[in-house]
């Protein structure tokens, strides 16, 4: 399809990407994160454990991960594969820690950087 200055062209355009986008969620499980702070940190935290126990990123049963992030009207999709290995990569090159945090900081997670997790390669 060529490009062209018609209504009728870029509908045909829509379609085919929102076909796409069903296909790629089809049966697909989502976990949504929204991270209330990132915005003013710039900083992501995946829970891995709470109350001493796995929990967040660590048992999800998700095949994506949305990050959303507060007042930029922003979302990121990770395949929750790849997130885990991203994130074990930035742990081991040290530019992410894991640390306590959330209710009275019960739980351990995972903080990094956001836009070292979006440069990272898989």
């Amino acid at each position: 399809m060529d490009y062209a200055a018609d209504f009728d062209i870029d509908l045909q355009f829509g379609f085919i990407a929102e076909e796409g986008i069903r296909k790629i969620l089809e049966n697909k499980k989502l976990e949504i994160k929204f991270d209330r702070l990132a915005n003013k940190t710039g900083n992501l935290f995946f829970e891995i454990e709470s109350r001493g126990k796995p929990s967040g990123l660590k048992i999800t049963t998700a095949d994506w991960f949305v990050v959303c992030i507060d007042s930029l009207n922003m979302m990121t999709w990770f395949k929750v594969p790849e997130l885990k290995v991203k994130l074990a990569r930035l742990l081991n090159e040290k530019k992410a820690i894991t640390k306590k945090g959330g209710d009275k900081n019960s739980s351990v997670g995972i903080l990094v950087n956001f836009q070292d997790l979006l440069q990272t390669e898989e």
